[in-house]
């Protein structure tokens, strides 16, 4: 029985060390386009960070075709602290790509 408590134990501290929690970061309003990948299934475009995902908007936004590539999020996007006030929290200005047909449609 007492070996069981102490492998409980170190297995708690084992999975406790290795789920670091990281800072999270929010996005600045900044643009990034440095995303990596060529957009094939093996190797797809990774946007990881709120600035690159404003990046890629930008892109498609302005006519860059990215039909047929492979684009994955590659980390959880936040774009605003939801602790903010509304006020202070900045605004997602463009959807990415075109709605067609009221939005039922792409």
């Amino acid at each position: 029985m007492k070996q069981l408590i102490t492998f409980l134990t170190l297995m708690t501290m084992l999975l406790t060390t290795t789920l670091v929690t990281q800072a999270q970061t929010y996005w600045d309003g900044t643009q990034n386009k440095s995303w990596t990948g060529t957009g094939t299934a093996d190797d797809p475009i990774l946007i990881s960070t709120a600035e690159q995902l404003a990046g890629f908007a930008d892109s498609v936004n302005r006519g860059d075709d990215f039909s047929g590539r492979y684009i994955e999020l590659a980390a959880d996007i936040y774009l605003n602290d939801s602790t903010l006030a509304d006020s202070l929290k900045l605004e997602w200005e463009h959807p990415i790509g075109q709605f067609l047909n009221g939005g039922s449609d792409w």
